[in-house]
């Protein structure tokens, strides 16, 4: 037999070991959700065409089930709350954006309404509700 040499035989049993319908589609699922199967794997498994979408071939962030790119809005989203929770209680808010690696924000002078009440300023003088040695700077 001619070119036989690189010729071969496989058995795929693949076909006899394939879960029913629903218990494929789940199991996908849970591998999309898990980040173990991007949306093109799922569909290579079930001789689907792929889908031309590059994020079709990108992995999901388990649990958030969104491109791994768009995970740092999650991420920033902690942040701002983590630092929300800082200033409340009174930490440097300069000194907390920079700690948590978040951009500095101009700040309006006013103080916190958690810390005086905005019916106690003077439209006039925000300034006044400041200690004296706070104003003697400017």
């Amino acid at each position: 037999m001619r070119g036989g040499e690189r010729a071969f035989l496989k058995w795929n049993l693949s076909g006899l070991l394939r879960a029913d319908y629903n218990s494929r589609i789940q199991g996908y699922s849970t591998g999309i959700q898990a980040g173990f199967y991007s949306i093109n794997d799922v569909r290579r498994l079930e001789d689907l065409a792929p889908v031309e979408d590059q994020s079709a071939d990108t992995v999901r962030v388990p649990l958030q089930n969104v491109n791994v790119e768009n995970a740092t809005i999650s991420s920033e989203v902690q942040k701002v709350k983590m630092a929300t929770s800082l200033v409340t209680v009174g930490y440097d808010p300069s000194s907390v954006l920079a700690a948590l690696g978040l951009p500095d924000i101009e700040h309006t002078g006013l103080p916190s309404v958690q810390l005086q009440g905005v019916q106690n300023l003077d439209p006039e003088d925000p300034e006044s509700v400041y200690p004296e040695s706070d104003n003697a700077d400017s």
